[in-house]
């Protein structure tokens, strides 16, 4: 999952550097002309956005989705209770929503962490 999350912020970050080549020659002081050219780069931006982020999801679900959630119950059912109640995990609702439902890239670098976490809390 930190990979899929790696490889989604390094394609955001040629997006953005796209945009602004795309607009670099405009310089800060642009004219109403050059409206057009601003709106058109800044569409043009969003929509790769949205496609990169659909695409993080799509993997998510395909690659990591069943497995997450299968980890998170076996990881719970092998920690005390009391550690289970910590602030630091998902808990309840919020839990299963991130797990299977309403994913966005913060979400899952959640769940990579609440897994993380988890993890660590076995005791040894």
């Amino acid at each position: 999952m930190r990979e899929l999350l790696a490889s989604e912020n390094e394609e955001q970050l040629a997006i953005r550097q796209r945009y602004e080549d795309k607009i670099k020659h405009l310089g800060p002081e642009y004219s109403e002309l050059d409206e057009p050219v601003l709106q058109e780069a800044w569409s043009e931006m969003g929509t790769a956005y949205a496609a990169s982020l659909s695409n993080t999801i799509r993997l998510y679900e395909e690659r990591y989705e069943v497995d997450a959630a299968l980890l998170r119950e076996e990881l719970i059912s092998r920690l005390p209770e009391e550690i289970t109640q910590r602030d630091d995990i998902l808990q309840g609702d919020k839990a299963f929503r991130y797990y299977h439902s309403g994913y966005n890239s913060g979400i899952v670098e959640s769940i990579a962490l609440d897994l993380e976490t988890l993890a660590k809390l076995l005791p040894k």
